[in-house]
C-alpha cells in the first residue's frame, strides 16, 4: 500500500473515532439532561407535597399553634429540599456545559482536520491548469 494511501486511510480512521466520540457525547448529554429533569420534577414535587402539609398546620385566627414543633420541622426540610434543588440545578448547568464544550472542540477539529485534508488532496491530485 502507497504511503499516501495509508496515511489517508488513518486519517479517515482517526476522524472516524472522533465523530464516534461526537455521537457518545450526545448520548451523555441527552442521558444527563434526562435524569436532571427527572430529579428536578420529583424534587420540585416533594416541594409542593411538604408545602401544602405546612399549610395544613398553620392555626387558623386566634387559636393556639398545636402543631409549631412539626411545621418547623416541614419548614427545615422545605429549606433542605430547595437548596438539593438549586444544587441539581446548578450541577446540571455544569454538567451539560462541560459536555457541550467538549463536543464543540470535537466538531470543531473534524471539520478542521477535513478542511486540511481537502486543501491537501485539491494540492497534490488536482491537475494545474
Amino acid at each position: 500500500m502507497p504511503l499516501d494511501d495509508l496515511l489517508s486511510s488513518m486519517h479517515r480512521d482517526k476522524l472516524a473515532l472522533h465523530e464516534t466520540s461526537i455521537k457518545d457525547i450526545d448520548e451523555k448529554i441527552a442521558r444527563r439532561q434526562d435524569a436532571g429533569n427527572r430529579l428536578i420534577d420529583k424534587l420540585e414535587e416533594q416541594l409542593r407535597d411538604l408545602g401544602t402539609q405546612r399549610l395544613q398546620l398553620i392555626p387558623e385566627g386566634g387559636m393556639s399553634d398545636l402543631h409549631r414543633r412539626e411545621r418547623q420541622g416541614l419548614e427545615r426540610e422545605i429549606r433542605d429540599r430547595e437548596i438539593t434543588l438549586e444544587m441539581e440545578r446548578l450541577q446540571l448547568t455544569r454538567d451539560l456545559s462541560f459536555l457541550e464544550g467538549e463536543r464543540r472542540r470535537l466538531t470543531q477539529y473534524v471539520m478542521e482536520e477535513e478542511q486540511l485534508q481537502s486543501t491537501v488532496t485539491k494540492a497534490f491530485y488536482d491537475p494545474k491548469p
